[in-house]
């Protein structure tokens, strides 16, 4: 089914999208937090370097008021990004949700028995596998590679022939 096969398409392109926003929202986080200790750390230096830490003070110096005033300015944005941060985090559950609902209705409709694309870029249709143009009748093998991965990281690859099926499904065990 080409539309359902473009939903699943589409809604992993949306938790993909809604991931990079949650990522490039919590680096925005990280680098104003980031700027804000380094403000503090100049602050307390010229705080230091004028022996006056009295913020009303008139003689209090005005490079650290001023990065006090960025401090302050950074911290309210990163309180409004973690706002922000949690609507993200609420769209990517969802959008995850959806994605994985278009793929079980995917994987649901791919057992049926109907032509389809092999992984090479034939079509299966019964015993027949279209390739380029010509139709290749008779009974038919498919070449299967299948990879298995360990958890450790290894991967053992298992070659196996299958008789070409209706839908390019190898035949249970």
């Amino acid at each position: 089914m080409k539309s359902r096969d473009s939903m699943v398409r589409l809604k992993s392109f949306q938790v993909t999208e809604k991931r990079r926003q949650l990522q490039q929202l919590q680096m925005m986080m990280a680098e104003f937090e980031r700027m804000s200790k380094e403000l503090e750390h100049q602050i307390t230096l010229e705080e230091k370097k004028s022996g006056i830490t009295d913020r009303n003070h008139f003689a209090y110096p005005t490079f650290a008021k001023a990065a006090r005033q960025r401090a302050d300015n950074l911290q309210v944005s990163i309180r409004e990004l973690k706002v922000q941060e949690e609507s993200a985090e609420l769209a990517l559950e969802e959008a995850e949700a959806e994605f994985a609902k278009a793929s079980a209705l995917e994987e649901r409709d791919g057992g049926n028995a109907r032509p389809g694309l092999t992984k090479s870029g034939g079509i299966i249709d019964g015993n027949v596998i279209i390739w380029g143009g010509a139709a290749v009748p008779g009974p038919i093998s498919v070449f299967l590679v299948v990879v298995n991965v360990c958890d450790s990281g290894s991967a053992s690859r298992v070659n196996e022939e299958y008789p070409a099926t209706r839908g390019g499904v190898p035949p249970g065990p």
